[in-house]
């Protein structure tokens, strides 16, 4: 280590991000997933062991292969293998994950025979496959890793089993019981609203985001990207504090049907409106929301397109909202969902504010309109009738209590220099509302301009030839050609990347030009055959093998995903500058 820690460095850290600097020095593993009390463990339990020492270089299967396979005393060779396990960590492995560990290592030693080399023939064995009648002579490697020993018809049975219970239907019953009978978890209400209030009032984006989703308890994609709000004029009679209501548009779960609610918030609805103009004013966010808009014109699917963008700034948001919220306790211990954390938090303390006496029914139907999964019907003779029912999801979030039921109106708790009045927001509302109504006749005459455009003979600018697009171009293009333009030119940045790193590179397989591209995977198979040479090449050259980018699936610190999204950034440039 190059710099000595004490304990009371990390117990007088400043915040987080520096004990998170500390635990990058001791190479503690998911510290970006723990809260600062567990850190601070892990750290003054790292400080007190000796430094690691420094990893060998692990060789390569086929280096492996060529010094051992010239061993000739079979007690030196089961060392060998024993620490071959080890340093692949195969203990606690099941049997098929252990034979997709070992079989790079085991490819060659199956060509070895007793009349095809020089070893003696002390160094095989007499190995008989299930199912089969013959007898072969198999290098010892077999024996003395385990691969021998694998029933396979029993390994594939475990692995239907395990599949069976992971994407087994919980039935919907069962999942009201479970929430109904979920631990109580309380917080710090204070706590709550004092970070919120801070976030609210941050110069950084990112934070303000998280204070806006704090303040109304929407989901992340609704702030950044799909969400509309504004003032409510005359709130209906279901909300408690006219001075608190916003109308919402863009619900995410609600996206097909495109309904419209209204819903409570924890500070005045014009003090939610400055700071979220003022949000979605920032430089960064519109190259978000523009970079979103500019894939939909290039034809890609809406869907599609917003979940990759919200997978991009879904990571930024939830660091915020772990590093500021990490007194919160978690969802549930399989998953850290941090920004559901929010949802659930500040929907109970709306439903507590607004409806302190009401009976346990009213208040989980009010804390369903919250979380939107109850949705307002505004007849036509002015009455309200609701869409929805309480979920199991709307009861998980009603696990969590602040520490007191005293829930204050907040007023003026953001900074703004210029405030905007409540005459200056009516005003606005309504000029919305008559650019809407502008926008409704506009569209009803799209029908009419394309026929028009058809009997004009309308021509659309043809693009460029795939060639003499750039990337940001060719990638969101459907032209005729471009399939194997993406592909020549994501082969570039891949094997560049491989290149350049030391570690966490990324094997080209069929999956990964798909997923990078959007090619099919038939045209992705004939490119790959075509170029057969070119690819074995690299695939040599780095010792790739099938399963090789399994090991960073649903990692932390490094995955698939991540080295992908390296990729298009630095390699592909397809974001920009």
């Amino acid at each position: 280590m190059t710099t000595a820690i004490t304990e009371t460095d990390i117990r007088t850290a400043p915040n987080k991000k520096v004990l998170q600097e500390y635990a990058k020095t001791y190479k503690i593993k998911n510290y970006s997933r723990i809260t600062r009390q567990e850190l601070e463990t892990k750290l003054i339990e790292a400080i007190k062991e000796p430094a690691p020492q420094e990893e060998t270089k692990k060789e390569t299967p086929q280096e492996f292969f060529n010094r051992v396979s010239k061993i000739i005393d079979e007690s030196e060779l089961k060392a060998e293998c024993e620490k071959l396990l080890e340093i692949l960590g195969t203990e606690n492995l099941q049997p098929k994950s252990k034979s997709n560990k070992l079989r790079p290592y085991a490819r060659p030693f199956k060509e070895l025979t007793p009349s095809g080399c020089e070893l003696p023939k002390e160094m095989f064995f007499q190995f008989k496959a299930k199912g089969k009648s013959i007898a072969i002579d198999r290098h010892k490697f077999f024996k003395f890793t385990g691969l021998d020993a694998i029933d396979w018809e029993e390994v594939e049975e475990g692995i239907k089993d395990r599949k069976a219970q992971r994407t087994g239907k919980v039935r919907a019953k069962d999942e009201l019981d479970a929430a109904l009978n979920e631990e109580v978890k309380v917080f710090s209400l204070e706590k709550y609203m004092a970070t919120m209030t801070r976030l609210l009032n941050s110069s950084d984006p990112w934070e303000k985001a998280v204070g806006l989703m704090a303040a109304s308890g929407r989901r992340p994609s609704e702030i950044m990207i799909e969400g509309n709000f504004e003032l409510v004029e005359n709130s209906p009679k279901y909300l408690s504090h006219s001075e608190y209501a916003v109308r919402v548009d863009g619900l995410a779960k609600k996206r097909d049907k495109n309904p419209t609610t209204i819903v409570p918030l924890l500070i005045p609805t014009k003090e939610f409106l400055i700071v979220f103009e003022k949000f979605r004013s920032n430089s960064e966010i519109i190259k978000i929301r523009s970079d979103y808009e500019l894939a939909i014109e290039y034809g890609a699917n809406p869907t599609d397109a917003l979940h990759k963008i919200t997978d991009k700034f879904g990571k930024t948001l939830r660091k915020v909202t772990e590093e500021y919220f990490d007194f919160i306790p978690k969802i549930d211990d399989g998953e850290n969902r941090k920004n559901i954390l929010l949802r659930a938090c500040t929907m109970k303390i709306i439903t507590l504010r607004d409806k302190p006496k009401a009976n346990p029914k009213a208040r989980l139907q009010y804390a369903g309109l919250i979380a939107g999964h109850i949705i307002p019907v505004f007849k036509e003779n002015g009455g309200i009738g609701f869409d929805g029912t309480v979920k199991a999801a709307t009861l998980n979030y009603d696990d969590y209590e602040p520490d007191t039921t005293d829930i204050p109106l907040l007023e003026n708790i953001v900074k703004i220099e210029d405030m905007t009045t409540t005459t200056d927001l009516v005003q606005i509302a309504e000029l919305k509302q008559i650019i809407r109504e502008l926008e409704q006749e506009l569209l009803a005459k799209d029908a009419e301009i394309k026929a028009l455009k058809e009997k004009m003979e309308y021509r659309k600018l043809e693009l460029p030839e795939p060639e003499a697009m750039d990337n940001r171009m060719l990638f969101n293009s459907r032209k005729a050609g471009s399939g194997e333009e993406k592909l020549n030119r994501a082969w570039k940045a891949i094997t560049a990347y491989n290149d350049d790193v030391a570690e966490y590179k990324l094997n080209p397989t069929n999956p990964i030009f798909r997923q990078l591209t959007g090619v099919n995977g038939q045209t992705v198979k004939k490119w790959i055959d075509e170029h057969r040479v070119m690819y074995d090449d690299h695939i040599n050259k780095h010792g790739f093998d099938s399963y090789y980018n399994n090991r960073y699936r649903g990692k932390t610190d490094m995955n698939v995903e991540i080295i992908l999204e390296i990729i298009e950034k630095k390699y592909l440039n397809l974001y920009g500058e």
